[in-house]
């Protein structure tokens, strides 16, 4: 039996997305410009880290069992990241899943969905991202899955 495809969650904490990381198999997050992936699960939270862990950083967050609530965020052992927040990195991370998303979804152009997708981001977030020609590469391949 097929899982269905992991979906955005609409949560209930400020400033809180939660996303389909981009394997597909577990959730990604972002909260306060720092990006977040799935570290961990038990019972009664879901454990995400910083994704500058392997760099020093022990920032993780932890969230209710439906990915909704932001329960606390720790640091095991240290009062901040180890690192600046990086909000536009976040951005461009949820960005380019909404662009592969709408892609799997959509029948629209390639054109068409990159131009949608990209009118939605902010213009200091658009230059972080790579060349059109790649964009729409991500859209033809993401459409191929």
């Amino acid at each position: 039996m097929a899982q269905s495809p992991l979906q955005e969650i609409e949560t209930r904490s400020p400033g809180l997305i939660v996303f389909p990381f981009a394997s597909g198999k577990n959730y990604a997050a972002t909260l306060n410009g720092f990006y977040y992936v799935h570290h961990s699960s038990g019972l009664q939270k879901h454990t995400m880290r910083c994704t500058r862990h392997h760099k020093g950083c022990h920032g993780k967050i932890n969230l209710t069992p439906s990915y909704k609530s932001l329960i606390s965020e720790t640091m095991t052992g240290h009062k901040t990241h180890s690192h600046p927040a990086e909000p536009t990195y976040c951005e461009r991370k949820y960005a380019a899943w909404k662009l592969r998303s709408t892609a799997k979804s959509s029948r629209d152009p390639t054109s068409a969905i990159v131009a949608q997708q990209l009118q939605s981001v902010p213009v200091e977030v658009q230059g972080s991202f790579p060349k059109l020609s790649s964009l729409q590469r991500v859209v033809q391949r993401s459409r191929a899955v």
